[in-house]
C-alpha cells in the first residue's frame, strides 16, 4: 500500500470517527434537552390538578369541575400540556363561564403552584316566565318553554310550569323565544318591577302573576286576590303609584271594593276602574 493511500485510508477512519462522535453529541443533546422538557412540562407540581370552586351545591361544583378540567386538558402545540401552570390559559376558562347565563358574575384566580379558584355567583329567580297558552297545552311540571327570570328581566335558564303564588308567575302572549335574552327592554321590566315592589305597602297583598299582552307595551298586574291593575311601558310608576293610593281612598272603590274587577293606571291624570 502506497503512503498515499494510508493517508487517505487514515482519514476517512478520522472522518467516520467524527460523524459518529457527532451523532453521539447530537443524540445527548437531545436526550438532555428532552429530559429537560419532561421535567418543566410534566412535572406534577407544575400542573393544575386541583379546581376549587365557590358558590355553587356540591352537584353543580362536582359537574362544573369536570368541565373545567375537560378545557384544560390535552397538549398545546403538540407537547405542552394545557393544564401547565405556565401556559394555562385563563381566558378559554374565562369565555367557558361567561357562556353560562346561569352565572351572574365570576372570578378565576390562578394559585401556586398546581390550583386554580373559580368563585361564582349565580342568578338569584325572580319570577318564572311562561308563553300564556302554556299552561292549557302541557301539564303541570312539564320541562318545556317556561324561562327563570333574574331581578333585571334576563330569562337565564329554563323551568318547569309554575303551580301555586310562591314565585312570581309571568305570562307573555308574544309568541318569541326569549332564552337567555331580556324578556322586555330595561326601562319597560323596571315599570313592572317597581309596580311589584310598591303596591303590596298599599293593598298588603303581594303581585303574584303578571299578563304581557300581544304588542308587548301592555301590563295586567294581579294580587293575590281581588282586582288587578293596569299599566303601560308609557306610565309614569311614581304618579301611577300616588293615583292609586287616592283611587282606593275614594268613597265608590271604598265602597265596592269587593266587586272591583281593575284599576287602569295608564293615563296620567285620570284613573280608569271597573266593577265586575
Amino acid at each position: 500500500m502506497s503512503l498515499r493511500q494510508d493517508l487517505l485510508k487514515t482519514f476517512h477512519k478520522r472522518r467516520q470517527k467524527g460523524v459518529f462522535i457527532k451523532i453521539l453529541l447530537w443524540v445527548g443533546i437531545l436526550g438532555i434537552v428532552s429530559a429537560m422538557a419532561t421535567l418543566l412540562f410534566y412535572v406534577p407540581p407544575l400542573r393544575v390538578s386541583k379546581v376549587n370552586i365557590f358558590g355553587l351545591d356540591k352537584n353543580d361544583e362536582k359537574q362544573l369541575r369536570a368541565e373545567i378540567l375537560e378545557i384544560i386538558a390535552g397538549k398545546k402545540w403538540l407537547i405542552v400540556p394545557r393544564d401547565h401552570v405556565f401556559f394555562l390559559s385563563q381566558k378559554d376558562i374565562e369565555e367557558f363561564l361567561a357562556g353560562k347565563y346561569r352565572f351572574s358574575d365570576f372570578a378565576v384566580e390562578r394559585k401556586f403552584s398546581s390550583a386554580i379558584d373559580v368563585s361564582i355567583t349565580e342568578r338569584k329567580t325572580w319570577a318564572i316566565w311562561c308563553p300564556s297558552d302554556l299552561e292549557a297545552k302541557l301539564p303541570r311540571g312539564s320541562l318545556a318553554s317556561c324561562l327563570l327570570l333574574d331581578k333585571e328581566g334576563l330569562a337565564f335558564e329554563k323551568s318547569v310550569i309554575s303551580s301555586g303564588s310562591a314565585v312570581l308567575k309571568i305570562l307573555d302572549a308574544r309568541e318569541e323565544d326569549f332564552l337567555r335574552k331580556n324578556i322586555l327592554p330595561p326601562e319597560h321590566f323596571g315599570k313592572i318591577s317597581q309596580m311589584i315592589e310598591n303596591i303590596p305597602k298599599i293593598i298588603e297583598s303581594d303581585i303574584v302573576k303578571v299578563y304581557i299582552k300581544k304588542g308587548g307595551e301592555t301590563y295586567y298586574l294581579y294580587p293575590k286576590k281581588g282586582f288587578y291593575l293596569i299599566i303601560d311601558a308609557q306610565t309614569d310608576i311614581e304618579k301611577a303609584i300616588e293615583n292609586f293610593s287616592l283611587a282606593l281612598r275614594s268613597g265608590e272603590i271604598k265602597k265596592k271594593s269587593d266587586t272591583l274587577e281593575y284599576i287602569d293606571l295608564r293615563f296620567q291624570d285620570k284613573v280608569f276602574y271597573k266593577f265586575k
